[in-house]
């Protein structure tokens, strides 16, 4: 995965992943999403009327989240991208959901040794765990 900056959106592949939860839980195709400029920098914005929807199907994107038996960056960063999502929103994490959320990001502190500054990767990840333990 290649990596532009240190917060949890300057990676390929994650707040791209939002796609794929929207279009999951019944909320907007892809091209409604983009056509929309629902992905902002930093942050996804669903509409206000689309809120409900997304809270009720919740457990449609959960699904078909990888399932932790180990940790993996990609499945790591797909139980982030789904907190961020909720966040970005204002929307209440399931507590097993925040819990999963939460250890994935625990998991990718430690694996941020890779960075060329890795303090700056891990304190942006913390801030997230802050955001979380908030929610």
């Amino acid at each position: 995965m290649g990596w532009s900056g240190y917060t949890i959106y300057s990676g390929d592949g994650t707040q791209t992943r939002h796609y794929d939860f929207l279009k999951w839980a019944k909320v907007a195709s892809e091209d409604e999403v983009f056509d929309n400029n629902w992905l902002q920098y930093n942050k996804t914005i669903v509409p206000k009327d689309r809120i409900p929807i997304l809270f009720k199907n919740l457990n449609l994107i959960v699904n078909k989240m990888p399932k932790k038996q180990f940790w993996t960056e990609d499945s790591a960063i797909e139980w982030q991208m789904f907190a961020a999502l909720l966040l970005d929103n204002q929307i209440k994490l399931p507590n097993i959901d925040r819990v999963r959320a939460k250890e994935a990001t625990e998991y990718l502190i430690q694996e941020s040794g890779d960075f060329d500054k890795p303090y700056l990767r891990r304190k942006h990840l913390r801030k997230f765990l802050e955001k979380l333990n908030n929610n």
